[in-house]
């Protein structure tokens, strides 16, 4: 064997036995060696704004957030704030928030608050970003890769405006 290869070996049955061992120093300080050297982190919208996630990664470098259109802008400010870069993924025509309209005409019920004045809260942000984005930074992919061909043809009513065909189907062999 190469001395690099002993090194290794030796290197990986120590952080097996101190992880078997489950003393809690020796878990602290192999959390945050974890911490220090993570390249990616995978976390809820929510999650992001805990105390000590907040404490072990107070900043990004970039932040990307999926199934964007199902969250309110409450829950995507406290991932966006942590970085510099945010990539905004979603589709405004799918699901939007998971917040009910009534909620928020009832909501506005018993602060008093008119109708009018709560519109802005029934949109979603992530449909009023792509909407008002320039086209040099944001794109609508076209084809599909997750549904068969006939249900898709049964949603792309909702895609006819984004290139007057709306949504190819990806999967080959469909049926």
């Amino acid at each position: 064997e190469k001395k690099t290869d002993v090194k290794q070996i030796k290197f990986v049955a120590e952080w097996v036995k101190r992880i078997d061992e489950q003393n809690e120093e020796d878990y602290a300080s192999l959390k945050q060696l974890y911490i220090d050297n993570a390249n990616v982190i995978g976390i809820t919208c929510n999650q992001s704004g805990s105390k000590e996630f907040t404490e072990n990664y107070p900043e990004f470098d970039v932040c990307i957030i999926d199934e964007v259109s199902k969250a309110t802008p409450p829950e995507l400010i406290l991932p966006i704030l942590k970085a510099k870069k945010i990539i905004l993924v979603g589709d405004h025509k799918q699901l939007p928030p998971m917040i009910g309209m009534e909620t928020y005409d009832e909501v506005a019920k018993q602060l008093e608050i008119s109708e009018e004045e709560t519109e802005h809260m029934k949109v979603s942000l992530f449909e009023e970003l792509f909407e008002k984005a320039s086209d040099d930074i944001k794109i609508m992919l076209s084809t599909q890769y997750r549904m068969h061909n006939q249900i898709m043809d049964n949603i792309n009513q909702f895609y006819q405006d984004e290139n007057d065909v709306g949504l190819n189907c990806g999967i080959v062999n469909p049926d």
